[in-house]
């Protein structure tokens, strides 16, 4: 399903939060749109995710908007950030964000790995659309390994 729409709407409330009971967990608007949005196909949100971050004026929203960006771990996402960390007209405090997001992607596609993956980018993908599919801690802590894996096949 294509959650593109209902997703970007979160961005216009700066405090947006999800709770999750059974897991007491609560999301804020940058973790909304990872599970509104990574669970599908990127072709769905990638241009509209690019769109919205090179207007966005809120630095909440453009925060969350190059976090998701950059758990697409595609080419498209990592120049985007590249091009918004270099956009002087952009706040100091998201640009600066931005710049953390590179060196964290550089770290994680250096990071020594226990184990290499046998699994292709493809692969890794479809497990990081199925494990967007659950909401919990335990996801999440999966979704870090995970990331680390698909930064060491690089982004497509």
């Amino acid at each position: 399903m294509n959650t593109t729409a209902a997703a970007l709407k979160i961005l216009g409330e700066e405090q947006f939060q999800a709770y999750i009971p059974q897991h007491a967990l609560k999301l804020d608007q940058e973790m909304c749109l990872l599970y509104l949005l990574l669970p599908t196909d990127e072709t769905f949100y990638l241009r509209a995710a690019e769109d919205r971050l090179s207007t966005e004026q809120n630095v909440v929203s453009q925060k969350s908007l190059l976090t998701l960006l950059a758990n697409t771990v595609t080419k498209q996402g990592d120049a985007a950030i590249v091009r918004f960390a270099a956009d002087s007209s952009r706040s100091a405090k998201a640009r600066a964000y931005a710049h953390t997001i590179i060196d964290a992607t550089h770290k994680m596609s250096t990071a020594p790995l226990i184990g290499t993956s046998l699994k292709s980018y493809a692969t890794l993908k479809s497990d990081q659309r199925q494990l967007f599919g659950r909401v919990s801690d335990e996801a999440l802590s999966d979704w870090y390994t995970l990331r680390i894996k698909l930064r060491h096949k690089g982004p497509q």
